[in-house]
């Protein structure tokens, strides 16, 4: 595929229009930024995070708000020197970007990323079968597997027909049947990290009055007010200081701009409904979502090492990830929260991830809406 093709156009458009590739993961949108992005100052990734929060966000909303894209839009900007330290492990770097500014973790689309990598040979892998890609994300650098075949003229491509694989950074459940105040009652969640922190509570707790042995069903006919409900207690608790001050500490002390709360995960025993950002729905069961929820089940016994759970996405049609934690390793608290070791594992999440275009976003001199808009929610 050659991605960088060039357009023919008399439109009168100003020089920065941006080029991108479309791909989807079980349903869930990434927009591939390949050509028109400036440079990223700053000498680590989180420094280059804070840059683009702080100089380049009018590029987020042209790219994912409409009428370019929409409030459920989510980008992903490629890196090559995303550590100038010299860490020669990292093969490239990404920040992602979706309608409320920058996550620190995306699972679907570092699973669309590891197909883009080898079918863009943007970088060089003298092997084929199983190539490992080192991905430094906000969050940590994320091993990325993808299975290859190599063609007749010698470049590879990704196989999309077999799972691309990532190994998530150290995640670990935070807190465990919490008792928060929500709506006039009681009720119970979880906390875990997966490259972000997630609040996860089951549709059961969430909707109590409703009594359905099929709780897929009651996702789906009730979806709007899952979703609505689920925003308002991540908004809730982000608005809570003594929330966020008790559960959304990293315990690294130099990765403090991981400290947010990311959204709210609805869960029955297969599937996931996570709702994040600035109540944007993820189509598909969210890659980082999955490593805080494996690592919560292992945290409560439900699952053992090596023993592999799939979550669907709600969307259905076998639209899945796999998920299993691979290893167990203990992390220092950082006194805020806890001085005591913490439980983490190291989960492997596996998806498809699949082409849907190649875009061309043009931006006209006199259009009103350069950096786009969003309906109020």
């Amino acid at each position: 595929m050659n991605f960088f093709q060039e357009i023919q156009t008399n439109y009168d458009i100003k020089d920065d229009t941006i080029k991108i590739v479309e791909m989807h993961t079980c349903g869930e949108p990434t927009r591939i930024i390949v050509k028109g992005y400036p440079p990223i100052k700053g000498s680590t990734i989180l420094e280059k995070r804070r840059y683009v929060q702080e100089n380049l966000d009018y590029l987020r909303k042209r790219i994912i708000f409409e009428p370019r894209g929409h409030k459920d839009q989510y980008g992903a900007i490629l890196i090559k020197n995303s550590n100038e330290n010299g860490d020669e492990t990292v093969d490239i770097g990404v920040l992602f970007m979706h309608n409320e500014g920058y996550s620190t973790m995306c699972g679907h689309a570092t699973i669309a990323l590891g197909r883009f990598l080898i079918d863009s040979n943007i970088l060089n892998f003298s092997n084929d079968g199983q190539v490992r890609i080192n991905i430094e994300c906000p969050c940590g650098i994320v091993p990325t597997f993808v299975d290859t075949i190599r063609l007749s003229n010698g470049k590879l491509q990704a196989r999309s027909d077999k799972d691309v694989k990532f190994h998530s950074v150290p995640s670990f459940a935070v807190a465990i049947n919490v008792s928060i105040e929500f709506k006039g009652r009681k009720i119970r969640v979880d906390i875990a990290f997966g490259g972000a922190f997630y609040i996860i509570i089951s549709v059961k707790e969430l909707l109590p009055d409703i009594v359905q042995e099929n709780y897929h069903k009651i996702m789906l006919e009730n979806f709007k007010y899952i979703t609505e409900l689920a925003g308002d207690l991540t908004e809730k608790c982000r608005n809570s200081k003594e929330f966020i001050q008790k559960y959304i500490i990293h315990p690294d002390n130099l990765k403090q701009d991981l400290n947010f709360l990311y959204g709210t995960i609805v869960t029955n025993d297969t599937y996931n409904i996570c709702i994040f950002a600035n109540r944007e729905i993820d189509r598909s069961p969210c890659g980082s979502g999955v490593s805080a929820r494996v690592a919560l089940q292992y945290a409560k016994g439900i699952l053992q090492l090596n023993q592999t759970c799939y979550y669907q996405s709600i969307i259905g049609n076998d639209n899945k990830f796999s998920g299993k934690v691979i290893k167990s390793l203990k992390l220092q608290g950082n006194g805020n929260n806890n001085s005591e070791e913490i439980q983490a594992v190291i989960v492997e999440v596996g998806g498809k991830a699949y082409y849907t275009g190649v875009s061309t976003l043009i931006i006209e001199k006199d259009d009103t809406f350069q950096e786009g808009f969003l309906l109020p929610n």
